[in-house]
Order: C-alpha cells, then sequence, then structure tokens
C-alpha cells in the first residue's frame, strides 16, 4: 500500500482553476490613482546650501523648501505596492529633476528623519492628514484610498522643524535641570540644623563650632554649585562666595563667672591703688589706700570742712557726725544722714 507522503501529482490530473485566496484584498481588481505628492523639508545651509531657495538673501540656520513649481501627481496602483517601494518611487518623482535633492531625501529617509501624512478627500477617517508611521498605517491607507475611489488622495513628506525641535528640546532640557535643582535644594534643607521660610541654620561637618545662616535665595546657587560638581562642595558644605560665610561661634562665647553674679572688670597688679575719693578704714583707725580682704565692703567716703586744711581724720564709727561748718545748723537735722560702721 502506498503511502500519501510518497504520492505525486501530476500537473494534467489537477484542477486548472485558481486557487481561493484567503484575503479578499489580494484578488482586488487593480485600481490606478493619481496621488497628488509633495514635500516639506528643512536643510542645513550650512551643509546643504546648494538646495537653498533664497537666491543670495540673507541667510540663516535653517531654511524650509517646498516643491515649485508643485509636482505632477503620481499614479499608482493601490493593489501593488509595498511600503518601502512606495516611499522610493514617491522621492524619485519629488525629485526626478534633481540628483542633490534625491539624494538628500535618500538621506533623510535612511536617517529616520522624513515624516510621512496621508489625505484622502472627505474621508470619515483621512480627511484631515492621517500619519503613516509603518507597513500597518500604509495598508490601512491604501484600503481607504481603494474604496474611496476616485476620490482625491495625497501624500506628502515632511520632516520636523529643527527650530521648534531645538526649542522643545531646550524647554525639556530646562525643565529637567529645575527638577534636578529642585531635588538638591531639598537634599540640602534636610541635612541643615534648622529651616524657616527665610533661609536655613548649618553646621560644618568637620568642625562644628563653624555655623553658617543660609538665605532660601541663595541655596539656587548652592544646588547649581552641588550638581556643577564644584569641588569641596556638596549638600552638606556651600561654595565659597560673599552669599556664603562661616561664623565661629567659640569666639563669641562669654568667659564663665564662677562667682555666681554678674562680670565684673577689676584691676589687679603691684601698682594698683584706692581711688583717691575712696577711703577704707582699717583696724587701727586710720586712712589707708589698701582694700580690707572683703570686696563687699562699703568704702565711707567722709565730709569735709571748708573752714579747715586739717589732713582728714578716720570717723569714730559709733559716735555722730557733726556738722562740717556752722553755716549747715541752719538746715533741719533731718537732712542730715547719719553713718554707723563697725569696724571688722
Amino acid at each position: 500500500m502506498t503511502s500519501d507522503s510518497s504520492r505525486v501529482l501530476c500537473e494534467e490530473t489537477q484542477s486548472q482553476s485558481a486557487p481561493i485566496a484567503s484575503n479578499l484584498d489580494i484578488i482586488r481588481p487593480p485600481q490606478v490613482a493619481a496621488i497628488a505628492v509633495d514635500y516639506i523639508l528643512y536643510i542645513n545651509l550650512k551643509r546643504h546650501g546648494h538646495l537653498s531657495m533664497l537666491e543670495g538673501l540673507s541667510p540663516v540656520k535653517w531654511e524650509k523648501i517646498v516643491p515649485n513649481p508643485r509636482p505632477a501627481p503620481l499614479e499608482v496602483n493601490l493593489v501593488s505596492f509595498t511600503w518601502p517601494r512606495f516611499q522610493t518611487k514617491v522621492i524619485i518623482h519629488l525629485a526626478n529633476k534633481s540628483s542633490d535633492l534625491r539624494r538628500f531625501l535618500f538621506d533623510c529617509l535612511a536617517a529616520g528623519q522624513l515624516v510621512w501624512f496621508g489625505t484622502i478627500k472627505n474621508h470619515t477617517d483621512y480627511g484631515i492628514a492621517v500619519k503613516i508611521t509603518g507597513p500597518t498605517d500604509f495598508l490601512d491607507f491604501l484600503n481607504a484610498a481603494y474604496e474611496a475611489h476616485p476620490a482625491m488622495v495625497a501624500v506628502r513628506a515632511t520632516m520636523d522643524n529643527p527650530t521648534r525641535k531645538a526649542y522643545e528640546e531646550a524647554l525639556r532640557a530646562q525643565i529637567a535641570h529645575h527638577h534636578q535643582v529642585s531635588e538638591v535644594i531639598k537634599r540640602i534643607e534636610r541635612l541643615a540644623t534648622s529651616t524657616s521660610p527665610t533661609g536655613i541654620s548649618i553646621v560644618h561637618p568637620d568642625n562644628h563650632q563653624l555655623a553658617m545662616q543660609v538665605l532660601t535665595n541663595h541655596l539656587v546657587e548652592w544646588a547649581e554649585a552641588v550638581i556643577q560638581n564644584t569641588p569641596g562642595v556638596c549638600p552638606r558644605i556651600p561654595p565659597q562666595g560673599d552669599n556664603f560665610f562661616w561664623i565661629d561661634n567659640s569666639r563669641k562665647r562669654p568667659t564663665p563667672n564662677t562667682s555666681g553674679g554678674p562680670p565684673i572688670k577689676r584691676n589687679t597688679g603691684p601698682n594698683y591703688t584706692t581711688p583717691p575719693n575712696h577711703v577704707v578704714p582699717n583696724g587701727s583707725g586710720t586712712l589707708t589706700g589698701t582694700n580690707s580682704d572683703n570686696e563687699d565692703d562699703i568704702e565711707i567716703i567722709p565730709i569735709l570742712s571748708n573752714s579747715t586744711n586739717n589732713p582728714v581724720s578716720a570717723v569714730n564709727p559709733i559716735t555722730t557726725i557733726d556738722p562740717a561748718s556752722p553755716e549747715l545748723e541752719c538746715h533741719h537735722m533731718e537732712t542730715y544722714l547719719i553713718f554707723r560702721t563697725t569696724i571688722n
């Protein structure tokens, strides 16, 4: 018995009718349509000045070029093109009179710089230009054009506006940079000893005697220095400058007072003497120019008489002081002060 794998099908025994295709789009009858094609390109005059259309006008960095005059429509069979072949045929048709333009278009195609759009007049989905990004989008576009025949079909090859693209890239970079600065400032504030709406307080990580007050509007400068990897700068140490200076707290502290009272300034030394107006009684009852051991003793200044030139004598601590002169007797006794003291 012969197996199925050993059987040979003869051409004479087979049906002459064509096989039924699974995809009905493949057996569609040809449909030729005139597709309007054009382009909008941007050239860098330093690299592609030979394609410029300014004709001696003031040069700019980028120039926008369009076909002039508008090219004739491209007649294609809507059921016989693949996406790569269609792109190639459009480029050749657009630049059939300029080898430089043809080379430029193919270079842009290879670099992925061309952006393709398709439109079908009065179509529900393609009435407004729709971007064609690959074979699937192109197949959908061709099927819609086939169904809408003889509606006008147009395809345009364009490029991203480099000026707008540069602006958008700069804007994105600026936003990213601002976010980076904000994150660095947050880290600086987390490491600060204290924060307030007006600024922060920090302490030097290597010397805790050094402190600094940093205003809020100076934190951006600090963060920029961190991002730029400035030597010696980190989220704990700011850059050097007029806005950042350390204060040595050890020099601001007063000398401790061991006596418990307010600090006083004392004169000491072998040449120190009691001021002339201060008279201190000693143990013998005579005046002396030296202080007693008790610094809290009250120094008594005796009332001197204007009628005598005698030297000052010691005041009797247990007697009432007489008037210094007869002229003072006319005053009431309540005006006099009675001084009493005890000699230690």
